[in-house]
């Protein structure tokens, strides 16, 4: 954005009494979940420069994430408390919603709005669903919430996969120092 450009970016959440709005540190998770994404959809269609989101029909593509590794990649040992601290800060980001008000900058509606709209409303996960595992402490204990399923909106994957616009970054801004 350049100067005396401006774009304003509200975040909303739900009705629901349980519905709490994103926090800046949960960034950290969005930051890896968009690291892992990335991973998949590489590991599946092949460098992202080369990934068409049309062609490929990946806006319906689902991705898993392991809540230990992803404790791990934001700096934390996946221990109990650490996965469901992990595990609010995605349930925060799929219970916001962003209202983008893009119409004082042209540069951010080019690369970031869908055909250059002005306004714009999105969230993060789409979708955010759990799936039982078993248990790495006790292989006989199932333990809920060790894997999750979830979808990011089109935009974000449209990013993720163009570049120059992908969330991605060094590994120590994912974790923070206490």
């Amino acid at each position: 954005i350049t100067n005396g450009e401006v774009v304003k970016i509200k975040a909303l959440t739900g009705s629901d009494a349980d519905c709490d709005i994103s926090h800046l540190s949960d960034q950290r998770v969005m930051r890896a979940v968009n690291g892992v994404v990335l991973e998949q959809l590489e590991e599946k269609h092949g460098k992202a420069q080369n990934i068409d989101l049309s062609e490929l029909k990946i806006a319906d593509e689902y991705f898993w994430i392991d809540i230990y590794d992803l404790c791990r990649k934001v700096g934390l040992e996946p221990v109990k408390q650490n996965r469901e601290i992990v595990r609010d800060m995605m349930i925060r980001l799929r219970d916001t919603y962003y209202d983008i008000d893009a119409t004082g900058s042209a540069l951010f509606r080019e690369k970031f709005c869908p055909g250059g709209s002005e306004l714009t409303q999105f969230r993060y996960l789409t979708e955010f669903s759990a799936k039982s595992g078993p248990s790495v402490e006790n292989k006989n204990q199932i333990e809920l919430s060790r894997f999750y399923l979830l979808k990011l909106h089109i935009l974000i994957l449209g990013n993720l996969i163009t570049s120059g616009k992908s969330f991605i970054s060094h590994p120590e801004l994912m974790t923070e120092k206490s």
